[in-house]
């Protein structure tokens, strides 16, 4: 099998759609950290630099979310203090910090979306049905990044002219939200020229040619199957009704039958298919040049 960046558009489609899936609407907290570990060590691979910079922002978020939830959520029978009266729970504070995990690890995986399959691919795969969409979803998964290096671009722009004082916080607030007005009036300019220039070059009209040509080879259908069976068993273990757990009133796990335990293991297979891959891509290469 090859590394997902080398795999064929529609297979790359067909998994982070299955994996954000299952994250998003499978509730159960082993499914969360598979999915952060196995996003994160994929995040760290593709850009091992922005992986870095963004990692103290995802605990951040966990450990906000996770401290601020029993705050304002008082279930749970396991009080561990009592706050202005409310009892701060033991179910509510892990209840907390599940959803921050799974909100760290969706955006860990919607980056790497971003990373794997690019502008590029993304009109590849919608623009013969519907360009627009097409022309929505790659224009967004490229706007990001856009913006935040433009972004720091005028903020050191605007340091270095001197037009507002570091040494008072009444001239930061001002200085950044005169960065936050350029940022957005460049936004939207950009947002009007990238689709009129779309449109000068017949972006929509039929029988259009793509810049990229992306032909499916049988390594794309292995990866294809791969991932199929590592679904099968999740499936399967949903339908009868596994694997299960619940926070409220008390912590409570489902019963852990062989369903449940496969589709734990094929969750976390799932999760860590693109580590595995470019792992032994990397070992291949080392391989290969130890030998010239």
């Amino acid at each position: 099998m090859r590394p997902l960046y080398k795999t064929h558009p529609a297979v790359v489609l067909v998994y982070f759609l299955a994996l954000l899936v299952l994250l998003m609407f499978v509730f159960h907290p082993i499914f969360s950290l598979l999915a952060f570990f196995g996003g994160l060590l994929f995040s760290f691979q593709l850009q091992r630099q922005g992986c870095r910079k963004e990692l103290p922002f995802l605990l951040l978020l966990i450990l906000v979310v996770g401290i601020t939830n029993p705050l304002f959520s008082h279930r749970g029978e396991t009080p561990l203090f009592f706050l202005s009266g409310n009892p701060v729970t033991l179910e509510a504070l892990l209840y907390g910090l599940h959803l921050g995990v799974t909100m760290a690890a969706t955006i860990l995986w919607f980056r790497c979306f971003g990373l794997v399959l690019g502008e590029e691919k993304i009109l590849f795969l919608f623009g013969g049905f519907s360009p627009k969409l097409a022309l929505l979803i790659s224009s967004a998964l490229g706007f990001v990044p856009r913006l935040q290096r433009r972004g720091e671009e005028l903020f050191a722009t605007h340091q270095t002219l001197g037009l507002f004082s570091e040494t008072s916080r009444v001239g930061r607030v001002k200085g950044s939200l005169k960065v936050y007005s350029a940022l957005i009036s460049w936004a939207l300019e950009q947002a009007m020229e990238t689709g009129n220039a779309m449109k000068a070059r017949g972006y929509g009209l039929p029988r259009r040619t793509h810049y990229g040509i992306y032909r499916f080879y049988l390594s794309d259908f292995f990866t294809l199957l791969v991932v199929l069976f590592l679904l099968l068993p999740i499936f399967v273990a949903l339908v009868f009704g596994q694997p299960s757990f619940s926070f409220y009133p008390g912590l409570q796990t489902g019963e852990n039958d062989i369903f449940a335990i496969c589709s734990l293991i094929g969750f976390g297979m799932l999760s860590l298919l693109p580590f595995i891959l470019e792992t032994k891509e990397g070992i291949l290469w080392r391989f290969y040049r130890s030998k010239i």
